[in-house]
């Protein structure tokens, strides 16, 4: 039944915005954001708007912190407890000064993050000579827009001595157990 609650809160949000679109001036029907984003934040309110819906409850760290377990088997979160305050203040100012698209993506996005960082604690502790490699002294490209920092970064990343981060590897870093697909690419 969770579906069809689902569909018929899509439903709902589009002839929403539908009949609220009819309304607006030529000029303001077409902004920016695009028609997705529209619905989104549509679906949003509209979820909003009921009762015991995840928009009124804020998250609690040990909430995300199953939430993540769940997702990747793994319970260790190290013994620096830092992240735990930094994500509660993230929880109180999602809570206090954002949308309710904002409040709605906000659990899935931490219980994520979260679990990236299980997994990068597991595969330290996996392979601790890891941390004991010698590598080289990082280069970090900082710029203002439209001065050239894209053009040197790319350029010191022809250099074949050099490695540029790619960017799936980046948002995320540890490869899968041997013998899974690498879903990364």
């Amino acid at each position: 039944w969770s579906w069809v609650a689902g569909v018929a809160v899509v439903l709902l949000s589009v002839f929403l915005f539908r009949r609220r679109s009819r309304s607006l001036g030529p000029y303001e029907r077409y902004s920016s954001e695009g028609t997705i984003l529209k619905v989104l934040k549509r679906v949003a309110e509209v979820v909003h708007m009921i009762p015991f819906s995840p928009t009124h409850k804020k998250p609690s760290v040990d909430e995300i912190c199953s939430l993540a377990e769940k997702k990747t088997g793994l319970a260790d979160s190290g013994t620096n407890t830092l992240w735990k305050q930094s994500l509660e203040a993230y929880f109180d100012d999602v809570w206090a000064h954002n949308s309710p698209v904002r409040r709605l993506l906000c659990r899935h996005e931490s219980a994520e993050r979260l679990s990236k960082r299980l997994r990068i604690l597991d595969a330290f502790k996996k392979y601790p000579k890891a941390m004991e490699m010698d590598l080289p002294r990082p280069v970090f490209i900082v710029g203002m827009p439209r001065t050239g920092s894209t053009i040197l970064h790319q350029l010191l990343a022809e250099d074949s001595k050099s490695m540029s981060v790619p960017f799936w590897e980046w948002y995320d870093p540890v490869p899968p157990e041997e013998g899974q697909k690498d879903l990364r690419l």
